[in-house]
């Protein structure tokens, strides 16, 4: 599951800036839920709140993690659905290397 601070630094790898407030809190909810042992999370957040941006990294940095395991994106329309997917796959092809310095 990594930690908030190891996402931090790998959000940060991956998109060059540092995770925003509402990142933040949208990533902190999710290791709420999980903590909790519930296994779907639907977040809802503002238009240009990241909410793409964040969720899509913390899903590669949990899929680098841990790539015996699978998750599944669902999004409002399929085209958007594919794009997420997409973005998650280039950031595992090119920062999976940063996953194993991003944990303290």
């Amino acid at each position: 599951m990594g930690t908030m601070d190891g996402f931090k630094v790998f959000y940060i790898l991956c998109t060059g800036r540092a995770l925003p407030p509402t990142g933040h809190r949208m990533i902190e909810g999710i290791y709420e839920a999980l903590d909790q042992g519930l296994k779907d999370v639907a977040i809802e957040a503002f238009r240009g709140s990241t909410k793409s941006t964040t969720v899509n990294v913390w899903l590669a940095y949990q899929l680098g993690l841990r790539p015996d395991k699978e998750v599944m994106v669902i999004r409002v329309q399929d085209p958007a659905a594919s794009e997420a997917t997409s973005f998650i796959s280039l950031i595992i092809q090119h920062n999976l290397s940063l996953i194993h310095i991003s944990e303290p």
